[in-house]
C-alpha cells in the first residue's frame, strides 16, 4: 500500500465555510482522506468561518495552520498571511485552492507554489455582480484567469459554469466536471413524516443576502397560505429568526434561526417541499440534500440548477418572480405525500460521495501517478 499522498488545503475565511462551500471541502476531504494526507490553511480573518475550519481539524484530525488574515486592495477576500512560509516549509504533492473570488489568496499561492506541486483548484464561480462592491474588485478577473491557466485540475460544479469563465481559459483536458456530494448515508428518507403533521414547507437561506431573494420567499409563501391555510411555512437560516413578517405569515411560520446540521436534516425529512428562490446558486446543495431526502424542490429556473437538477424527480424549476407559479407548485407539494423512495433513490444516484468525490479522487490520483 503506497503511502498517503501530502494534501494542503488553503482557503481564506472569507469564504462561506458554515454553509454549502464548507460542508463541499469537508465532505470531499473525508472521503478522500485514506488517499490523501490532509491539512488546511486558513486565515483569522473572519471568526466565524476559522472556527468552523478549526473545528473540523479539531474533530478529523487533520493538521491545521492558521495564519494572521490580511486584506488586499482590489481582492474581496482575506489573505492567510504565511502562505508563502507553509508552502515552502516542506514538501507538498497536491494543493488545493477553493473559490474564483479569492483573489488574494490565490495569487499568493501562485506566486509561491513549490515545484513539483500539482494545483487543483474549485472555483464554484459566479458572476461578478455576486459580489457586494464588485466595481472595487478588479484583480479577480485576472488572478481567476492565471489560476485557470496555471491548474493542472479545475473542478466544475456543472456544465453551464463554464459560461462564467473567460473565452478560452478552460482546457478540457484539464478540467472535469463534478457535481457537489452528499453524504447519502445521512441525508436519507426517513420513514412516516408525511401522514400526520400539517404539510410543511421548508426555505432554506442566508436571509441577509439579497440573491438569495427572501422577499420573493415570503411573499411566494405568504399567498400558498392564503389558499391553504393549513400548511406550515418554516424558515432555517441565518437572520430568518429575525426577520419582519407580514401578519398572514407572522402568525403561521415557523422561524429557526441558523440550525445544526442534524436539524437541518431533520427539516429536510419532514418538509413537503424546500423552496429555494435565490437569483443564482452556483450549484445549489440544499437542492441536492433535500432531494436524497425523498422531498420535492422548488426552484428558481436558472441555467446552473436546471442543469444540475432538472430533470430529476420531485423537481419544480419556476421563474422565481412568477409567483403565482411558485405558490401553485407549493400546493401541489403540499397537497399530495411524495414518492420519497424514488426521488431519493435518483439522487443519490447522482449525488452520492462515490458518484461525485470518487471522480474527482480518481483524477487527483492520476494527477500523481503521472508527476
Amino acid at each position: 500500500m503506497r503511502p498517503r499522498a501530502q494534501a494542503l488545503v488553503v482557503v481564506s475565511s472569507s469564504c462561506q465555510l458554515y454553509s454549502g462551500t464548507g460542508t463541499a471541502l469537508f465532505d470531499w476531504m473525508r472521503y478522500a482522506a485514506a488517499e490523501l494526507d490532509f491539512s488546511l490553511l486558513v486565515d483569522t480573518g473572519l471568526t466565524r468561518n476559522f472556527q468552523v475550519a478549526a473545528r473540523f481539524c479539531s474533530e478529523t484530525g487533520v493538521a491545521l495552520y492558521p495564519s494572521e488574515g490580511e486584506p488586499i486592495p482590489g481582492c474581496p477576500d482575506m489573505r492567510p498571511s504565511s502562505i508563502g512560509r507553509a508552502l515552502q516549509g516542506r514538501h507538498w504533492d497536491v494543493i488545493e485552492c477553493v473559490s474564483w473570488a479569492s483573489a488574494a489568496t490565490n495569487m499568493e499561492v501562485l506566486a509561491n507554489r513549490p515545484a513539483g506541486s500539482r494545483l487543483v483548484f474549485t472555483p464554484h464561480t459566479q458572476p461578478m455582480w455576486t459580489l457586494a462592491g464588485n466595481d472595487r474588485h478588479f484583480l479577480v478577473g485576472p488572478v481567476l484567469a492565471r489560476m485557470l491557466a496555471e491548474s493542472d485540475l479545475v473542478l466544475l460544479d456543472t456544465a453551464s459554469e463554464a459560461s462564467h469563465m473567460p473565452d478560452g481559459a478552460l482546457d478540457p483536458a484539464r478540467t472535469l466536471q463534478v457535481p457537489l456530494g452528499v453524504d447519502t448515508d445521512r441525508f436519507s428518507p426517513a420513514r412516516d413524516v408525511d401522514g400526520h403533521d400539517p404539510p410543511r414547507l421548508l426555505a432554506v437561506a442566508d436571509f441577509r443576502e439579497h440573491r438569495k431573494r427572501p422577499d420573493l420567499l415570503l411573499r411566494a409563501l405568504e399567498l400558498t397560505l392564503a389558499a391553504r391555510p393549513d400548511v406550515l411555512p418554516v424558515l432555517a437560516g441565518r437572520d430568518s429568526d429575525r426577520l419582519e413578517l407580514p401578519p398572514l405569515l407572522s402568525a403561521r411560520c415557523e422561524r429557526l434561526g441558523y440550525v445544526s446540521a442534524e436539524e437541518l436534516l431533520r427539516q429536510y425529512r419532514s418538509a413537503r417541499a424546500l423552496l429555494l428562490l435565490s437569483d443564482f446558486e452556483a450549484f445549489g446543495l440544499p437542492i441536492a440534500e433535500a432531494l436524497c431526502c425523498g422531498t420535492p424542490v422548488v426552484m428558481h429556473d436558472q441555467m446552473e440548477t436546471v442543469a444540475a437538477f432538472g430533470d430529476l424527480p420531485g423537481v419544480h424549476a419556476v421563474a422565481n418572480t412568477a409567483l403565482d407559479r411558485v405558490r401553485d407548485a407549493l400546493l401541489a407539494c403540499a397537497g399530495a405525500a411524495p414518492d420519497r423512495v424514488r426521488i431519493a433513490g435518483a439522487a443519490a444516484d447522482r449525488f452520492s460521495l462515490a458518484a461525485t468525490y470518487g471522480r474527482k479522487l480518481d483524477r487527483v490520483l492520476a494527477l500523481l501517478d503521472t508527476a
